[in-house]
């Protein structure tokens, strides 16, 4: 059984979407814990970046043959914490994904319901926000 990350940042309603590159309406989101490509830190929050989870195949061939490919940007969760809880809420991410294989599968990350994974408080994380990206990068070959 895989693991997965679960994410809920908001009261699913009517402006509820599934992609957003702002983030704002994507309340939802549950990934596996293996797409999980890095753990950052910036002033006040913690960047979750996964690997391409969006609807579109993620190397859209452009049509010619100079070997660029357009690709969507990573999905990015971000953790809104004090600067001082970043290096403590990072630790604590780490192990409740190691924790596996004697986890239930389920890494919950509710703000909704101020509900997270292993020794992670409501205290130390303040916002969830989802940033499910629709905006396509060309990256050239060097």
């Amino acid at each position: 059984m895989k693991q997965f990350m679960y994410f809920y940042a908001n009261t699913v309603d009517a402006s509820t979407v599934s992609v957003a590159d702002n983030g704002a309406s994507v309340d939802i989101f549950a990934v596996p814990t293996d797409a999980l490509v890095s753990i950052g830190a910036r002033n006040g929050a913690i960047e979750l970046l996964f690997e391409e989870t969006g609807k579109l195949n993620p190397h859209i061939a452009d049509g010619d043959d100079d070997g660029d490919i357009t690709s969507l940007e990573r999905t990015r969760i971000d953790i809104d914490c004090s600067n001082a809880n970043i290096p403590t809420v990072i630790k604590n991410i780490i192990l409740a994904i190691n924790r596996g294989p004697h986890g239930d599968g389920l890494l919950v990350f509710d703000e909704v319901n101020s509900v997270y994974p292993g020794d992670i408080t409501a205290a130390q994380c303040t916002a969830i926000v989802i940033l499910r990206t629709t905006t396509a990068q060309t990256v050239a070959v060097a």
